[in-house]
């Protein structure tokens, strides 16, 4: 999927929303928009970082399997950031098998935020 794959471009552009769902405004009326971006090797702490603030399963428990998925160019792994803050990390994989060409997306963590409409803290 690595391979040319535009999937962050793509979805970014989706920040026109009508249900406001990829922007969000705080208290002190800033307009928050997250930045998609691939996430690789040189992510893994900070996949695990998020994956651990939103699921809460502990970084030794996700580095393992988090790891080669970072690594794999047949998986794409993705980093959300707001204001330079990781906020969220999910992964996709295609496949044509017996079924047809499919796609699976998993692991969609989101860190938990202290309160509504606060700024989103890091991971």
């Amino acid at each position: 999927m690595r391979s040319g794959s535009a999937w962050p471009q793509r979805a970014a552009a989706a920040d026109s929303a009508p249900h406001g769902a990829t922007a969000r405004k705080v208290d002190d009326g800033r307009t928050l928009r997250p930045r998609l971006r691939s996430a690789g090797g040189d992510d893994l702490e900070t996949v695990v970082a998020v994956d651990n603030g939103a699921f809460g399963s502990g970084a030794g428990a996700a580095r393992p399997w988090l790891g080669p998925l970072c690594r794999f160019d047949d998986v794409e792994v993705v980093l959300a950031e707001i204001e330079g803050a990781a906020v969220a990390t999910g992964y996709a994989t295609t496949c044509d098998g017996y079924a047809g060409p499919s796609l699976y997306v998993g692991g969609i963590g989101v860190c938990r935020r202290p309160g509504d409409g606060e700024s989103p803290r890091r991971c």
